[in-house]
């Protein structure tokens, strides 16, 4: 039990160093970015023609859609141009987990209220 304690401390602040394993202003930023556009699209096509639902199951389909776009084409371009450091496991992370707890709100929680009376 000690030894796991150790091994998770120095961890914790070799990762900390390096910008890995915390919570960092931009992936928030982002986050936050992500979860108005999923929520203005998510809103747009449940309430315009062809109504379509995208958020009908307990697994949504547009963070997924972030996500495998952050992995696949943004971190290896950032990774050739070297301007930015890549988006860490905690920053895709964090972004991921705000975009689908929201856009589950979006469609059943508040806009199934809300917009149908605006």
């Amino acid at each position: 039990m000690v030894r796991i304690e150790i091994w998770m401390s120095i961890m914790d602040d070799k990762n900390a160093n390096e910008g890995y394993g915390r919570l960092t202003l931009r992936a928030f930023v982002i986050g936050i970015i992500i979860v108005a556009i999923l929520a203005w699209f998510t809103v747009l096509r449940e309430n315009r023609p062809p109504y379509e639902t995208l958020t009908a199951t307990n697994i949504p389909v547009l963070p997924y859609l972030v996500l495998a776009i952050a992995v696949l084409l943004i971190n290896p371009v950032v990774r050739l141009v070297r301007v930015i450091r890549k988006f860490s496991r905690v920053e895709l992370l964090v972004i991921f987990v705000m975009g689908a707890i929201s856009n589950g709100v979006v469609s059943y929680g508040l806009e199934s209220q809300w917009v149908p009376l605006l």
